[in-house]
């Protein structure tokens, strides 16, 4: 078992230095007292004890310490299960860091000394299956997951078969896949009911909340997360309460319901300051200026935004101290406070340019674009620019590269099936060929078979590599279109906005035009995500519509203080739409919110999204003043909802009256 990861081991010469510079540095610190304890397993267990308490306050350079304490201990003893032990713990702890190769270098090790199939190296198995997904190499994480589940198999160790359910159910949430998913979660509820374990219980509920988020299923989400919760209560269990109170509360956040999510928020602050968990305060204060700036109070988001910063700087979690930094230089960008901006933006850059897992450098890019044109730094401005156009496309193009992956994958797949099926085919006809010695009747009938068979593998082969081409060609089409059109609109963007906040003279004269250049542009460029998005293949299924139509309408329904309610049959996640029908499906959906801003003074907009007999429904229900349909000027916006209903081979009904709101139906076949 060993072998398998022999080939990790052989590492370069320059990350051996880096440990071994680590290692001196973590020696020459001061070392724990292990002075009263006259016996090593009482030494062990008071590190271990002290590793524990220092992790869940986020001190982990100190618990990097305490470990390498521990190793020495350890090894002087050859008791190899509690090296392994707390070469574990140092590894967690540069994964708590995000240093990413040194946490993978030292999960080998653990596993390495660890005795085979002990309890110590599964758990170290199920830390290497986290860290190769966090690195995008599913791959690797799947060859893990393998062996251990054989293992654990071998093993009949239910407890950690749960946990690689989980493991697994995660691996395939990050990949898309859902159902699936939600079916692994449920196994690893039913093995952890097996071992009666209420805790992993409740930690499979957690997940299940986690995958219907990602559906964009956020009632179903609050319920699973509401139910985990009143389970770690019955616990007595302050940590896990406090980590689902603050799911709960970002949920709440989500569906507008601010009042329930101010109060957990402020519930998971008085959790998290008596159990000492640096990190759930500093997020729940972030989630509490969230609050106040969606209701225009940025003096007091100003004040939650320091006090979660203050709070998350005692931890070593860079990413989320970057993520602060970047929200605070964010709310100075807005409120034009540019100098202030720059200082936590830039700090936010040095964060994530540290931090192996820089996920949200782009937005900083951008930001810093912003910030340096508005102090007239131009030369900095175009600088920040270029660096957020070329990250952005080389994500897109990941992106767009893995998508391709995954169809050539299936193409490849489905390509192995009909092969055999073609042998299978002929092996059945040379039997007949047997048979058409004694009657030549039936060599006729065997030969139309044969062909009959050849010529539709032969033409499923055809299809298979037409939709090959075509994926090729729309991604390709998707790739081209941002890279061009979208990085020249955006600066013209940029520009635009520049010159309308520098204008001295002829104001007058050329301030209008400036204002027409800004709009166009910024519509061009809404324009062109939404073209690029439609033509991209990985979103052809219905439930990324969905979460398209639910992002473009929650801010801007909410800037406006319009209460927004989207409810859609579960059955439509995963249905497959071509791209004309996503198309028109969305274009109308975005004019009708749209309408209801500009026009309608609702207070509120409910979506329903329903399947029935094949047929897809979507309904737009508004409570503003309505319209009487046959006195108004059909202008474009109208006109264009019913040329698209059309396109679609559907039906649009426009159900309104002055006075009592506005109701838009429009149904098509889900085949069209």
């Amino acid at each position: 078992m060993k072998l398998f990861f022999k080939s990790y081991t052989t590492v370069t010469f320059i990350f051996l230095c880096i440990s071994q510079l680590l290692i001196i540095q973590v020696a020459m610190g001061q070392q724990p007292d292990l002075t009263p304890y006259k016996n090593t397993p009482d030494k062990i267990n008071y590190l271990r004890n002290e590793i524990s308490k220092l992790g869940r306050s986020g001190k982990f350079s100190e618990v990097i310490r305490y470990a390498q304490a521990g190793i020495s201990l350890s090894q002087k003893t050859k008791i190899d299960s509690a090296t392994a032990e707390f070469t574990y713990f140092m590894a967690s702890a540069y994964s708590a860091q995000s240093l990413i190769d040194s946490s993978l270098h030292y999960f080998h090790k653990a596993a390495q000394i660890a005795p085979t199939g002990s309890a110590i190296q599964l758990r170290t198995w199920i830390q290497l299956i986290y860290t190769y997904n966090l690195m995008g190499k599913q791959d690797s994480a799947y060859s893990v997951l393998s062996i251990a589940k054989k293992v654990a198999s071998r093993a009949k160790s239910t407890k950690i078969l749960g946990d690689l359910e989980v493991l697994e159910a995660n691996l395939l949430n990050d990949g898309g896949k859902f159902t699936q998913s939600l079916q692994a979660y449920i196994r690893a509820y039913q093995y952890y009911q097996q071992e009666k374990d209420t805790s992993e219980m409740a930690s499979a509920l957690e997940g299940v909340s986690l995958v219907q988020n990602s559906l964009a299923n956020y009632p179903k989400s609050l319920a699973y997360i509401q139910e985990a919760r009143t389970l770690f209560i019955k616990m007595q269990n302050l940590d896990r309460v406090a980590n689902c109170e603050l799911t709960m509360a970002d949920l709440f956040m989500t569906l507008n319901q601010t009042d329930s999510a101010r109060r957990y928020y402020q519930q998971v602050i008085d959790y998290g300051k008596t159990i000492e968990d640096n990190y759930i305060v500093g997020k729940a204060y972030h989630g509490l200026a969230t609050i106040a700036e969606k209701q225009g109070k940025t003096d007091q988001a100003e004040s939650y935004l320091k006090q979660s910063l203050a709070i998350i700087e005692r931890t070593d979690i860079k990413p989320t101290i970057a993520r602060t930094q970047q929200a605070l230089g964010e709310l100075y960008v807005k409120n034009e406070q540019y100098e202030l901006a720059k200082k936590y933006l830039e700090s936010a850059l040095a964060n994530q340019q540290e931090s192996e897992r820089s996920v949200d450098i782009i937005d900083t890019y951008l930001l810093l674009a912003k910030t340096h044109a508005a102090l007239k730094n131009y030369t900095q401005a175009y600088y920040f620019q270029n660096l957020y156009s070329t990250e952005r496309d080389t994500l897109q193009k990941k992106e767009s590269a893995k998508a391709l992956a995954e169809v050539e994958t299936q193409y490849q797949v489905d390509r192995k099936q009909q092969e055999i099926a073609l042998l299978n085919e002929k092996n059945r006809s040379q039997s007949l060929e047997l048979a058409v010695q004694r009657r030549n009747v039936f060599l006729l009938i065997a030969g139309l078979l044969l062909s009959g068979v050849a010529a539709t593998v032969g033409y499923r082969r055809y299809r298979l590599r037409k939709r090959l081409e075509m994926e090729r060609i729309r991604n390709r089409i998707a790739a081209d279109f941002h890279d061009e059109l979208g990085a020249n609109l955006s600066s013209i963007a940029l520009y635009s906005d520049l010159l309308l906040k520098n204008q001295t003279a002829e104001k007058e004269r050329t301030l209008p035009l400036l204002e027409n250049i800004s709009q166009q542009a910024h519509g061009s460029i809404s324009s062109i995500n939404d073209l690029i998005w439609t033509i991209k293949p990985d979103n052809d299924i219905l439930e990324r519509t969905i979460i398209r139509m639910k992002e473009f309408a929650n801010p801007l329904l909410e800037s406006r203080n319009i209460r927004f309610v989207f409810v859609a049959d579960d059955s439509l996640s995963q249905a497959q739409l071509d791209m004309n029908i996503r198309k028109f499906l969305y274009l109308i959906f975005k004019e009708s919110i749209n309408n209801v801003v500009k026009y309608a003074k609702a207070t509120s907009v409910t979506v329903q999204l329903r399947e029935s007999k094949g047929i897809i429904s979507m309904e737009i229900a508004d409570d503003g003043i309505g319209f009487d349909p046959g006195n108004v000027r059909r202008g474009n916006g109208l006109n264009n909802m019913q040329a698209r209903a059309s396109e679609l081979g559907g039906k649009l009904v426009i159900d309104s009256q002055s006075g009592q709101g506005t109701r838009i139906r429009l149904s098509f076949k889900a085949s069209s």
